[in-house]
């Protein structure tokens, strides 16, 4: 996996003395994955779950999509959409946080 450093402005006048203007931040992404990840709004990274590790989140998915469907809000649930969009994963079961 690629490493390097990017430096940016934080446009944060309000709170420039508590963590500067200029940030340099570790990034595990080539320059043309970047370039995607700003065009499309994600991050492909193959391979990066394998076995045990890949299994307990594939479980845990399939444990919190069953719960938000039994707990889904029936107004929103008849509307077309995109279907099922797990959100907030780390607050909703602790295998997210492990992996």
């Amino acid at each position: 996996m690629n490493r390097h450093k990017i430096r940016y402005e934080v446009l944060n006048s309000r709170k420039q003395d508590e963590s500067g203007r200029y940030w340099e931040v570790d990034v595990q992404a080539n320059p043309e994955e970047l370039q995607t990840f700003a065009e499309s709004g994600y991050l492909v990274r193959e391979s990066l779950f394998q076995g045990d590790a890949l299994q307990r989140l594939r479980d845990a998915l399939d444990r919190l999509e069953e719960n938000e469907w039994k707990n889904r809000d029936m107004a929103i649930a008849g509307k077309r959409g995109w279907g099922f969009i797990p959100r907030h994963l780390m607050d909703k079961d602790e295998v997210f946080l492990e992996s």
